[in-house]
């Protein structure tokens, strides 16, 4: 039976005591809160969210695009076909445009590609937005994300938000990330993707530093015109009206 319970908020550790009267009674004890410091800023007039190392490390893919939708809420990224968006990937904040996203690197502004979009959502038509895609995770050391609008700071294009990509300042010393995955398609056998990320810090005269990072990504191929067996099996069996292929993206 339990006798008495003790809580202890005075120090930056907080301690919960609880006192039984036979050591042998108390089996399991669940807590169901926790007092650790939150990622997101709740204070501020606006949300903003501070993403870092080692969160961006947990995170199993080779495409940082994929990460940040895996990170960031109301982050949207879809690659499309009918343009170059396939790859110069565009990225957003709360549905809106991409070139209504403030991309910044070390708190300046990052330039934009050279594509303007053509399809898509409709807000995504004729935008104009940087490219996130080829930044390595391995050389972040965290992610500052304002997810509210901040144009009267910033300008026009920070209508849906902002996103402060801190790069790592580490001045010496090296470090290597590998990451190998395998997945299996129901249709097309398995598959093995894998990532492998370098940096290296290097001093520069007293007061400087340089730091490079290397990153490269495999991933399986995507081929648009395979047909999907369920649906070839629909054809055989004479159903009629069925596309083919019927699927337009199928990862193989």
């Amino acid at each position: 039976m339990v006798k008495d319970i003790f809580f202890d908020f005075n120090s930056n550790t907080s301690y919960l005591t609880i006192m039984v009267d036979d050591d042998n009674a108390l089996s399991e004890v669940v807590i169901t809160g926790t007092r650790s410091k939150p990622r997101t800023v709740l204070q501020s007039a606006v949300p903003i969210d501070n993403i870092g190392v080692k969160a961006i490390e947990r995170q199993n893919n080779g495409d940082i695009v994929q990460t940040l939708k895996a990170l960031i809420p109301s982050y949207t990224s879809t690659p499309l076909t009918g343009d170059g968006s396939a790859f110069v990937k565009p990225t957003s904040l709360r549905g809106l445009p991409p070139d209504e996203v403030l991309i910044l690197m070390n708190s300046k502004r990052r330039h934009r590609s050279s594509l303007i979009a053509h399809f898509g959502a409709a807000m995504n038509a004729g935008s104009h937005a940087a490219d996130v895609g080829h930044i390595p995770s391995i050389a972040l050391k965290n992610i500052e994300v304002l997810r509210d609008g901040a144009a009267a700071q910033y300008g026009s294009d920070a209508i849906a938000g902002v996103m402060n990509f801190i790069l790592k300042d580490v001045s010496s010393g090296a470090e290597v990330q590998t990451q190998v995955g395998k997945w299996y398609g129901r249709n097309y056998g398995s598959e093995t993707d894998y990532k492998v990320g370098m940096n290296f810090g290097f001093p520069l005269t007293e007061n400087g530093f340089i730091n490079i990072s290397a990153e490269y990504a495999f991933n399986p191929k995507l081929a648009r015109g395979n047909q999907h067996a369920a649906a070839q099996a629909a054809i055989d069996s004479g159903i009629e009206g069925v596309a083919n292929p019927a699927m337009n993206w199928v990862s193989i």
